[in-house]
């Protein structure tokens, strides 16, 4: 149908549309299929991050929001408990 707009939109990813800055990630998607939201990082650097918290809501309905907390991630061979004097 040449009046549908789905035809140009990714047929391999979850997400319609991202955003990558240097201090956040935003993904944006059309449909949330059950009710829970998952996704994956992979780490390409050692050190220790300071995650904001992920924050899922729609556009257009107000009073519906969901937020994680945020929290500290550890990267590194000798990392623990953020020291890096443990074996």
């Amino acid at each position: 149908n040449k009046f549908s707009y789905s035809w140009y939109f990714s047929w391999d990813a979850w997400y319609s549309g991202r955003e990558i800055r240097t201090d956040r990630v935003a993904l944006f998607a059309r449909y949330l299929y059950g009710d829970s939201f998952d996704y994956v990082w992979r780490a390409t650097a050692e050190g220790v991050f300071h995650l904001l918290p992920a924050r899922v809501y729609p556009m257009y309905s107000r009073g519906l929001y969901a937020h994680t907390d945020p929290d500290v991630l550890f990267i590194g061979t000798n990392l623990v408990d953020g020291r890096d004097d443990q074996p």
